[in-house]
C-alpha cells in the first residue's frame, strides 16, 4: 500500500471517530471516558495519516505526544495541535478505570472544533497530493530523456523542498505515474 493510500485509509477511520464524537454531545448518556476515547482515536489516526502522507513510518503507539514530536520534525505547523495531546490517557487507561476524581469534565464544545481543524489540515494535504498525481497523468509525461530528469521535475511540487526521507519514495511514485501515463497514452492510440 502506498503512503498516500495509507494516509487516506487512516483519515477515513479518523472521520468515523469524528462522526461518533458529533453524536456524543450529551454527557449524561456518553461518559467522558467514551467521548475522550473517540477524541483520542480521531487525533491518533489523523497524526498517523499525516505521517504516512509525509512518507514517514509511524510507531505503533497511542501516545499523541510521541506522534506529534515526529510530525514537528517535518512540519512546524504541527505545533498548533499541541493541546490535543492531552487526550492520550483516554486511549486505554481511562476507559478501564473509574474516572479520576481530580479530572475535570471534558468541554465537548471545545474538543470538536480542535479535532475538526486537525482533520481538515490533513485532508487538505492529502487532496493536494492527489491533485498533483492527477496533474502528472494529465501532463502526459513519459519518454524522451535518457535519465528521466524532466519527468522527475514535473512530479515535484513546485517551489517545495522535500525532506530527504521521502525523496526516494517520491521518485518511485513519479516513475509509476510516468509509466501509467505512458500506458494510458498507448492504449488511447
Amino acid at each position: 500500500m502506498s503512503d498516500l493510500e495509507q494516509a487516506r485509509e487512516l483519515l477515513a477511520a479518523a472521520e468515523r471517530d469524528l462522526s461518533a464524537l458529533r453524536g456524543m454531545g450529551d454527557a449524561g448518556i456518553f461518559a467522558d471516558e467514551i467521548f475522550g476515547f473517540h477524541a483520542q482515536q480521531a487525533v491518533e489516526k489523523s497524526f498517523k495519516a499525516w505521517l504516512a502522507f509525509l512518507g514517514d513510518v509511524y510507531p505503533l503507539t497511542h501516545d499523541l505526544g510521541e506522534l506529534l514530536a515526529l510530525l514537528r520534525a517535518h512540519d512546524d505547523g504541527a505545533s498548533r495541535f499541541e493541546e490535543l495531546i492531552e487526550y492520550t490517557p483516554y486511549a486505554v487507561g481511562l476507559r478501564y478505570a473509574d474516572a479520576e476524581p481530580q479530572r475535570r469534565p471534558l468541554d465537548r464544545g471545545d474538543v470538536l472544533p480542535r479535532v475538526e481543524a486537525l482533520l481538515e489540515r490533513v485532508r487538505q494535504s492529502v487532496r493536494r497530493r492527489i491533485g498533483e498525481v492527477h496533474n502528472i497523468e494529465a501532463k502526459g509525461l513519459g519518454g524522451g530523456e535518457a535519465d528521466g530528469s524532466q519527468r522527475m521535475k514535473a512530479c515535484l511540487p513546485s517551489g517545495r523542498a522535500l525532506p530527504a526521507l521521502y525523496r526516494f519514495r517520491l521518485r518511485d511514485a513519479c516513475a509509476a505515474a510516468v509509466a501509467y501515463a505512458e500506458l494510458l497514452r498507448q492504449t488511447a492510440r
